[in-house]
C-alpha cells in the first residue's frame, strides 16, 4: 500500500478553523500535531459548521471514507486549537487505482 503525506499546517485558535484537505485519492487520512508545543485541539467533520469534538494534546484524528474513496482537493474537516498554534502534519493510505 503506497502512502503520501500532507505539507505540514498550521492550525490555530485564532479565526475560522484550518480545513484538512486530502493531497491524493485515499481511504483514510492521519493528522497529528509535529512536535512541541502540543495543546488540546478541536475537530470538526466533514464541515466547519458540525459540532466540535475536543482531541487531546499529541493524539491523531483519522478521517475515513466509508464505502468510497476521499478525491485529491476534498476538504475531510477542520481543526481548531483550544489555546496558541501547532503544526500539523498527515498521511493517507493512498492506494493507486483503487476506486
Amino acid at each position: 500500500m503506497a502512502t503520501a503525506t500532507l505539507t505540514p499546517f498550521t492550525v490555530d485558535a485564532a479565526g475560522d478553523p484550518e480545513p484538512v484537505t486530502v493531497p491524493v485519492a485515499c481511504k483514510t487520512i492521519e493528522v497529528r500535531e509535529q512536535g512541541d508545543p502540543t495543546t488540546d485541539y478541536f475537530v470538526r467533520a466533514p464541515s466547519k459548521t458540525d459540532g466540535q469534538h475536543r482531541r487531546f494534546a499529541g493524539s491523531a484524528t483519522i478521517f475515513r471514507a466509508i464505502g468510497r474513496m476521499f478525491q485529491p482537493g476534498e476538504i475531510v474537516g477542520y481543526l481548531e486549537t483550544v489555546a496558541g498554534s501547532v503544526t500539523f502534519s498527515g498521511i493517507t493510505d493512498a492506494e493507486a487505482g483503487e476506486a
